[in-house]
């Protein structure tokens, strides 16, 4: 499966506190953060850039899904369709 992902400033994503001490753990947060389709945020948009933050709680999936979803990346919560 294809990810994708769309860059948030940090403070965007502050609303979650596991992300934010998950940020905080690795010293000076970034400015810029990138959150995955898969549900994981990363420091680089590389598809294999080490997570700075991954979670299976429910919260943080329909956080997730709602801010992906938001400017149609996600569209109906399916990936963009392969041309």
């Amino acid at each position: 499966m294809i990810r994708y992902c769309r860059a948030y400033e940090t403070a965007e994503l502050s609303g979650y506190p596991e992300l934010e001490r998950a940020v905080a753990a690795g010293g000076a947060p970034p400015e810029i953060v990138y959150l995955w389709t898969d549900h994981t945020v990363t420091a680089l948009p590389l598809a294999d850039a080490e997570p700075l933050f991954a979670s299976d709680d429910a919260r943080w999936h329909e956080l997730c899904d709602r801010l992906l979803g938001a400017g149609g990346l996600l569209g109906a919560g399916e990936p963009p369709a392969q041309p």
